[in-house]
């Protein structure tokens, strides 16, 4: 089945869809989550779409699966509570280019894959090993009450600093793809050059018996996945509407105006430095944080 490309070419792909667009190693990731012995020979078709941004990064790997549409995305900082609105979207303009455009207006029932929704996550902040997010838990407290006339369900699976050691153990890219990730973060701390950090990680990846042709794509894809180009602009916008919802819930609860401006100050000074932490964790020292969110 052949599916209609648009490549955006401005955005590079992140390390994680590197690795698991390959087909083989995509079989392999689900494999271990699942519990599945789908072989080489399971008729398989790349439905990734180029365009779906994660943090001007391109980590999302789709298939379809004997009939399933699977979705993977890769996740490396404060996890997002709004991934099943997220995969709705995607799956939505997923099917767009599966289905005749033609298909939807004929009187015969369309046949769709059933679909799966899945992402791994690898971020620093303290996560269970698994986690479902659904789309009907996004309602407001009254909607609740009633059963949801749409639901999609996403399973989250922390693999950061020995989460899931059976899972990683399963799929071996993935485990390598971790080792490499934290090796990597310690080097760097340490060294504060990312030369230095990139060539003791692939010296200790290839002691450690990593797989060489993974190895190649780390060496490759290490600015892509450490060093992001973020959208800041956009970044610091949300970071400072969050804080200032904050600042003015605590200030009307304190019921006077010297308090919801308190409570302002304090609630965007929490974002910023949620912000500087972010940046932080990619690489960047204190100061370049700063100096990106205008603090400097």
């Amino acid at each position: 089945m052949e599916l209609p490309v648009n490549v955006t070419r401005n955005f590079k792909d992140s390390m994680f869809r590197s690795l698991f667009r390959n087909s083989a190693r995509f079989l392999e990731l689900y494999n271990a989550i699942k519990g599945t012995n789908y072989g080489p020979d399971t008729e398989m078709v790349d439905t990734t779409l180029d365009d779906a941004l994660i943090m001007d990064e391109l980590n999302d790997v789709s298939f379809l699966i004997d009939g399933k549409l699977v979705v993977f995305i890769e996740h490396q900082y404060t996890l997002n509570y709004n991934m099943p609105l997220r995969m709705l979207m995607y799956a939505g303009r997923v099917m767009e280019t599966l289905l005749k455009s033609r298909d939807i207006y004929r009187e015969d029932m369309v046949e769709i894959p059933d679909t799966e929704f899945y992402v791994i996550y690898n971020g620093k902040t303290e996560f269970p090993d698994h986690v479902t997010l659904r789309l009907s838990d996004m309602r407001n407290e009254e909607r609740k009450k009633y059963p949801p006339k749409l639901e999609l369900v996403v399973d989250i699976y922390n693999i950061y600093n020995g989460a899931n050691a059976e899972l990683l153990s399963r799929s071996r890219t993935l485990g390598d793809y971790e080792v490499f990730v934290e090796l990597f973060h310690q080097y760097y701390v340490k060294t504060r050059d990312r030369g230095k950090a990139l060539k003791l990680t692939v010296a200790e990846c290839r002691a450690r018996g990593t797989q060489e042709e993974i190895i190649e794509i780390f060496a490759k894809g290490v600015d892509n996945m450490i060093f992001t180009k973020f959208n800041l602009e956009e970044a610091k916008e949300v970071w400072k509407e969050e804080a200032e919802a904050r600042g003015m819930k605590e200030g009307m609860a304190k019921g006077m105006e010297k308090g919801m401006e308190k409570g302002r100050e304090e609630g965007m000074r929490e974002g910023l430095e949620r912000g500087v932490i972010a940046l932080i964790e990619q690489g960047l020292t204190p100061e370049e944080a700063k100096e990106k969110l205008g603090l400097k």
